[in-house]
């Protein structure tokens, strides 16, 4: 069994998300009821985590060495991986279009966060008087410097600010010692555990995942989740017992009685019928323990990507496919292996974009692509005005089938498809930018070696 890491595309991380959701909505009551406090905040952050990083990790399974065990326990991961690429491959690629709408609503989301910081702060009063938010930073180990405001514009108490956080609160609160406490034990959890970076991952998923309803319909129950879980940190702080769950309880209602006054709804705090039936039942048992270890088990089919290699399965730089497709002005050219030896080659200068990887092992997934992004201007050396492609040790269970892709400021110069490790050698411009994808058209997953460099022509 070989471990690494494979590239993944949106939509299939994106279906294979749904499995996760559907295992976090079954069993979430249950663990916020039963299991350890932060049970339902660790299979969310976990999820999140799969999905904002672009790589799968990879298990290669020789099926003639690996024990029935193994086998058994990453058959799942490679029915629910065979699953996702067919459901991948009926639909129409628009990772192009995915990563305009992404990115829009991505700067759009951080734009309108900063405009309501800058209102909801531009309307309140700093307060001066910090006796009780000192007393209850006694109760944590925070060591950025917290700061409450006034409001009462705003709905209800809410924090903002990760590194430098500030609580904003209502004038009715101060004049309830018991109200605010609760308050600003709950609002200094939030700050201790990031909930609020949490948060906006969480918004920031779903900017990028906007395609999936079922994802973004199913993230609701994470912020809920994280209020729970907060409830359960603020009881152990202030001392669990039922008088003093009781009294954390009429706290979170006598906030949405003010409310009701003013003819307006509390939105965090607000005591939902299952925050209070939580705060009420909850407690630890091994039961809910178990099926906290139980669902993350269930998790490594899905935040893996296994395949199965047959003991004579030899498939590497096979002859057959070579279609070339784009070739602006002939400036692509296929070299020799002895060609490409007497070539003076240099490192691709590294100041401009993003340096490519140049020389790389990597696996693909099926229908996924990986690109590698430079410039041919250097600021400290000599500029070069050609570059070199070479793909080898190509393997794949069902054939290698990959095509070259050469873009340059943008425009699509040379599209290639191969079956066997290939050289290039392309006469580029000075100064121009340059992106080499290597898109893997096989049925099965691609691994090859790739090196580019630059040359002086």
């Amino acid at each position: 069994m070989r471990i690494g890491v494979a590239s993944s595309v949106v939509l299939y991380k994106s279906l294979k998300s749904i499995i996760i959701l559907i295992l976090i909505l079954l069993f979430r009551r249950r663990l916020n009821l039963k299991s350890t406090k932060g049970a339902n905040i660790i299979l969310w952050t976990l999820l999140l985590i799969y999905l904002i990083f672009p790589k799968d990790i990879l298990f290669s399974i020789k099926t003639y060495e690996a024990s029935k065990f193994i086998k058994t326990i990453f058959a799942p991961s490679i029915l629910i991986n065979q699953a996702a690429i067919y459901i991948t491959d009926k639909f129409p690629s628009i990772s192009r279009f995915n990563r305009i709408v992404g990115s829009s609503l991505v700067v759009i989301y951080t734009l309108y966060q900063f405009i309501k910081f800058k209102k909801a702060l531009s309307n309140s009063l700093e307060l001066k008087d910090r006796t009780h938010l000192n007393n209850s930073l006694k109760k944590f180990n925070i060591k950025r410097e917290v700061k409450i405001y006034i409001n009462d514009e705003l709905d209800t108490p809410i924090t903002y600010g990760i590194f430098r956080p500030k609580i904003i609160l209502q004038k009715s609160i101060l004049k309830d010692w018991d109200l605010l406490d609760h308050v600003l034990t709950h609002e200094l959890v939030h700050i201790e555990r990031y909930h609020i970076l949490l948060s906006h991952l969480k918004n920031l998923i779903i900017c990028l995942y906007w395609y999936n309803p079922f994802l973004i319909l199913s993230l609701q129950y994470f912020e809920k989740d994280i209020e729970i879980n907060c409830d359960k940190i603020v009881i152990k702080k202030i001392g669990d017992s039922q008088e003093n769950r009781k009294n954390y309880c009429q706290s979170m209602l006598k906030l949405i009685e003010r409310q009701r006054e003013n003819d307006k709804f509390v939105l965090n705090l607000s005591p939902t019928k299952e925050r209070m039936l939580t705060m009420k039942n909850w407690k630890k048992t091994l039961s809910g323990t178990f099926t906290l270890i139980f669902l993350l088990f269930l998790y490594i089919p899905v935040f893996t990507n296994a395949v199965e290699v047959d003991e004579n399965e030899v498939i590497s730089d096979t002859e057959g496919i070579k279609e070339v497709y784009v070739n602006v002005d002939n400036r692509v050219e296929e070299i020799t292996d002895e060609e490409y030896e007497n070539l003076e080659l240099y490192e691709i200068p590294t100041n401009g974009l993003r340096s490519a990887n140049i020389d790389q092992k990597v696996t693909l997934g099926r229908l996924e692509y990986e690109s590698y992004t430079f410039t041919m201007k250097s600021l400290y050396g000599k500029d070069h005005d050609g570059f070199t492609i070479k793909t080898s040790e190509m393997y794949s269970k069902a054939g290698v089938n990959y095509t070259v892709i050469i873009e340059e400021n943008g425009d699509t110069i040379y599209e290639s498809r191969f079956s066997k490790g290939v050289n290039l050698k392309m006469n580029a411009n000075r100064g121009s930018s340059y992106r080499v994808t290597i898109n893997n058209r096989s049925s099965e997953l691609l691994s090859y070696k790739i090196n580019i460099r630059s040359y002086a022509r």
